[in-house]
């Protein structure tokens, strides 16, 4: 009786309104990225700064989910790219870059309580993900494969 009183409910109460939480930030994020490509915006801007993250080994259209790293928490990046067809290798140094420099405006904020300059902590951030992101380039092996939620695929059922 105690288990499922003090802790079974307030668990599963609990992990319900993460559940939703994430789902809230995740689904219209994710959505809103299809539109942009849909409509031709993500391959405007992947031309724009395609240059700029070929040294990372990135291809331009990545460049949306660095920025929203930057901005947001961890959880939009992971929904824009869940969307992308990336190669395991494009998708650690993105991720490492997301990692370095994520949620910049909160974090900066809580870092410069402990007294270092808020522009300072941020500028040093981003530097350090796009140099993460060029020394992964030259490091990383080029045939690292493809992450496990791009080879999904819809397959046919037939019925005998």
């Amino acid at each position: 009786m105690q288990f499922r009183n003090d802790i079974f409910f307030p668990a599963v109460k609990k992990s319900g309104y993460t559940t939703l939480w994430l789902l809230k930030i995740i689904l219209p994020i994710s959505l809103a990225v299809r539109f942009l490509d849909y409509f031709g915006a993500l391959a405007y801007l992947a031309k724009f700064l395609d240059p700029v993250f070929v040294y990372m080994g990135l291809p331009g259209s990545t460049a949306i989910v660095f920025i929203t790293s930057i901005f947001l928490p961890l959880y939009a990046p992971l929904a824009i790219i869940t969307s992308m067809p990336l190669t395991l290798r494009e998708l650690t140094i993105l991720a490492l870059m997301c990692q370095i420099s994520h949620n910049l405006p909160v974090e900066s904020a809580i870092q410069a309580k402990t007294g270092t300059s808020f522009w300072s902590m941020s500028i040093l951030r981003i530097a350090m993900s796009i140099i993460t992101g060029v020394v992964l380039n030259l490091i990383l092996p080029q045939n690292m494969g493809m992450p496990v939620f791009s080879h999904v695929g819809v397959k046919a059922m037939n019925s005998v």
